[in-house]
């Protein structure tokens, strides 16, 4: 057998893993001789690598379980719910999809090769027909909102905004500067420095519901822009109380605060862009961190509900 470098290992690994899988549990020289896997490696590779191999939050739930019996030298694998489950492509990923693969086509489309079935199925799933004009809406923002903040951005120019905060539930005058202005899953956003907030903010265009262009340019804030975090005025604003050894929350995600508490303890705020995160968070944190509020607010049970629901899922 050939000696393996890391981008081999990794290789068979991918190859591996599917293959095992569909087989249930297999003899890890049968695996060796077909994979041309070294055993100690391959042994390696499944106790050091494998069962380590997830989706984010990398709970329990979301790793590669590895049963490996030593004695009788075979292995078998349990995927996590999320690799069981077939990906569902969005409609712009589906069209993305279908649009990349006509490019391929070229001048052999229309000869009911294997790619173009393939294309016209993925296509048939939503509701298009290739060769078809498609009318794309980027969202419900007036054209004449997205016009005006498109200009201001352009220009350095600043706004006054009327905004509806959808976790607060009410609106707020404020003044911007925008940074960027773009389109994402649907919608058109602004990234702007908030200067009610002191930060940098992203809104949703469609929820401004007054705009008027205040006639004084400002300078770009150094390190501001498109490539740094910009937390939403509809994020979920989340009070920790964090001891001591959960306080790498507060260097590994954005945070608006940060504030000493009883003994070795500090209280953050920190954003939040779905309960399904929190939930995960909270119980890898476990009882380092206690859920002081959430705004809006949620139900004070919901770690328990969390743990409830994932142990659930191993009855």
């Amino acid at each position: 057998m050939s000696r393996l470098n890391a981008t081999d290992r990794l290789r068979r690994l991918l190859s591996v893993i599917p293959w095992v899988s569909g087989r249930g549990e297999v003899e890890l020289t049968e695996i060796a001789e077909r994979f041309d896997y070294p055993l100690d490696t391959l042994r390696r590779d499944l106790t050091e690598v494998v069962q380590f191999v997830g989706v984010y939050p990398h709970t329990p739930d979301m790793l590669i379980e590895v049963y490996l019996d030593e004695e009788n030298e075979r292995v078998r694998f349990e995927l996590a719910d999320y690799f069981r489950s077939p990906l569902q492509l969005s409609p712009e990923e589906g069209l993305s999809l279908v649009s990349a693969g006509l490019g391929l086509l070229g001048s052999s489309a229309g000869q009911d090769n294997p790619l173009e079935r393939a294309l016209t199925k993925i296509a048939d799933r939503f509701g298009v027909a290739i060769g078809e004009e498609l009318q794309v809406s980027l969202g419900a923002a007036g054209s004449e909102v997205v016009s005006a903040v498109r200009t201001a951005e352009q220009h350095h120019e600043l706004l006054e905004i009327d905004y509806h905060s959808l976790h607060r539930g009410a609106a707020t005058t404020r003044e911007i500067e925008p940074l960027a202005v773009f389109s994402q899953e649907g919608e058109w956003y602004v990234r702007a420095w908030c200067r009610l907030a002191d930060a940098e903010r992203t809104f949703r265009l469609d929820r401004i519901l007054a705009l008027r262009a205040l006639g004084v340019t400002f300078e770009p804030r150094q390190g501001s822009g498109a490539t740094t975090f910009a937390p939403s005025e509809d994020d979920m604003r989340v009070h920790l109380r964090l001891r001591p050894e959960a306080l790498w929350v507060a260097d590994a995600y954005p945070v608006e605060s940060v504030t000493p508490s009883r003994g070795r303890s500090v209280n953050v705020t920190l954003v939040a862009s779905s309960v399904v995160w929190l939930e995960r968070l909270l119980l890898q944190l476990g009882d380092a961190a206690e859920l002081v509020a959430t705004e809006p607010e949620l139900e004070a049970d919901l770690r328990a509900r969390t743990a409830r629901r994932v142990l659930a899922r191993y009855s």
